[in-house]
């Protein structure tokens, strides 16, 4: 009997510690979402009726015949700085509204973050579609529209034959596509799974 509540003390010290870091991981997400709404929030934004819709300036190139490179560190890091372009105070925002496809009780935000001729486009808090036709915006360190097929290269450490590139992630879910004109980026695509 004596031994059995030392174990018994062990066990409830055990879970309490797991309950513990279950609880600092649920505060962690929260001021992580909170982060994010707030900065959604910060921007004067142009709210559409839900009839509307949001026009696609541009349609992304078939990915047939195109160079591809399969490399989830870069499309990650591509991604994380589209998420930190879309915060630049020169992008206008445009908001619709339409009902969900799974359940017609709940609505989903749609959101336009549009610059020049640059567009990046959201569902909710995730970004589905982008288009950089400006040379503004560096995406990457030495990697922005307008720079030769040459520093495309070094940028990417690949040899390109095409005038077009593919970066995707291992399940196809995120592609950027990257078009040259030129020998000289012309245009950077990006096309994101979105259920």
């Amino acid at each position: 009997m004596k031994t059995i509540y030392p174990l018994l003390l062990l066990c409830c010290l055990i879970v309490g510690c797991k309950q513990a870091k279950q609880r600092q991981l649920k505060n962690d997400v929260k001021d992580e979402v909170s982060v994010i709404s707030l900065d959604t929030v910060t921007k004067e934004e142009t709210v559409l009726d839900l009839d509307s819709t949001i026009a696609v300036s541009d349609t992304i190139p078939s990915d047939d015949n195109l160079e591809g490179i399969v490399n989830d560190s870069i499309v990650n890091v591509l991604i994380e700085k589209l998420y930190l372009l879309k915060n630049d105070k020169n992008f206008n925002i445009t908001t619709a509204f339409q009902p969900n496809k799974y359940d017609e009780t709940l609505t989903d935000t749609l959101r336009s973050y549009i610059y020049k001729n640059d567009t990046i486009k959201m569902h909710s808090n995730i970004i589905y579609s982008a288009v950089i036709n400006t040379t503004q915006p560096e995406i990457l360190e030495g990697l922005k529209v307008g720079i030769t097929k040459n520093d495309l290269e070094q940028v990417l450490a690949v040899s390109l034959d095409e005038d077009s590139i593919i970066i995707t992630n291992l399940e196809h879910t995120n592609t950027f596509i990257f078009e040259l004109k030129n020998n000289h980026l012309f245009k950077i695509y990006y096309d994101g799974y979105l259920d």
